[in-house]
């Protein structure tokens, strides 16, 4: 199992993929990732211009480790 953390910094998000699974930390809980939030993030995607590889949207993501997201969880 490969877990990969991330903070979404345009939404003050922590999210994590589990496998092919993504998740996001809200309401003290990990929920579905529904709207694909980080897949599009790491994709590039902009609703938008509906186009991938766009490089404000890479910006809006930053991996970070677990103990950082644990961290981070703590404060929110």
């Amino acid at each position: 199992m490969t877990n990969r953390y991330f903070y979404i910094n345009d939404l003050q998000l922590i999210g994590k993929t589990v496998n092919d699974s993504a998740y996001l930390y809200k309401n003290k809980s990990w929920e579905d990732d529904r709207d694909t939030i980080i897949h599009h993030r790491l994709s590039g995607f902009c609703p938008i211009t509906k186009t991938e590889g766009n490089p404000h949207m890479l910006v809006k993501i930053d991996e970070i480790t677990k103990e950082e997201a644990e961290r981070l969880i703590h404060l929110f």
